[in-house]
């Protein structure tokens, strides 16, 4: 797909998602259009279609619905990063500075 064609696509769900909400927008518009959702995802997996994966890593909250939807158009699982402290049992993670400097940890269970 161009460019140019891609832009035009993506403007049709893209708009859904409010913008209007601070400090963050709202995708939950998004996620609620079933076909919006389909065509996020297959423009989302697409460029991994010929890649050898075994799952999706899914970030969580927001993560976990958008890296779910990519896990099933790729037919592959999906591996969760939770926030720190919310798995039960034991876990391996990772400390880092997000964008706003503020300190966070991801972890998941080893498989």
């Amino acid at each position: 797909m161009s460019l140019q064609k891609q832009r035009v696509h993506m403007k049709n769900y893209l708009a859904l998602i409010d913008i209007s909400t601070t400090p963050r927008c709202d995708v939950t518009p998004l996620f609620a259009a079933p076909g919006a959702l389909r065509m996020l995802a297959e423009d989302l997996a697409e460029p991994f279609a010929a890649a050898n994966i075994d799952a999706v890593a899914a970030v969580d909250a927001l993560g976990f619905i958008a890296g779910t939807a990519v896990a099933g158009v790729l037919g592959v699982g999906v591996v969760a990063l939770r926030k720190g402290g919310k798995l039960a049992g034991q876990n391996e993670g990772e400390s880092f500075v997000d964008y706003s400097g503020t300190h966070k940890r991801l972890e998941v269970r080893p498989f």
